[in-house]
């Protein structure tokens, strides 16, 4: 992911550089989800988006409410080709913590959750 690799190191980019190739990802997120859920490619696109919140507070807010939706909108995709007794996936980014999994083998419905806590997370009481 040609995109997914600009977010490496979002210190070396300006702003608006970052809030453009974000809108890009986002939008690619956003048009076709579905087509995002394969390989190792959504761990790719949740570790760029992790990396534009890493920006901090300089990230506008409209931007990180668009992060938001396009988790939810991949999340989502993914969940929907998941299979009974198929293994959780998890995500575990520095700002994305999720599994994905089968709820319910009986109406087959998805969910996703908060991942687990590390020892320093929980020593910290840190809440996901």
């Amino acid at each position: 992911s040609m995109i997914g690799s600009i977010f490496v190191d979002v210190t070396q980019i300006t702003i608006a550089a970052l809030t453009n190739c974000s809108l890009v990802l986002i939008d690619s997120v956003y048009h076709s989800p579905e087509f995002l859920c394969t390989g190792n490619t959504p761990t790719i696109i949740l570790r760029a988006l992790s990396n534009v919140v890493q920006y901090g507070k300089n990230t506008p807010p409209k931007l990180l409410a668009n992060i938001s939706d396009a988790v939810n909108v991949l999340f989502s995709a993914c969940n929907s080709q998941m299979a009974i007794g198929q293994s959780p996936t998890t995500t575990l980014t520095d700002n994305i913590r999720a599994v994905s999994y089968i709820s319910d083998k009986y109406s087959g419905s998805n969910s996703c959750g908060n991942g687990a806590q590390s020892s320093l997370e929980l020593f910290l009481n840190i809440k996901p």
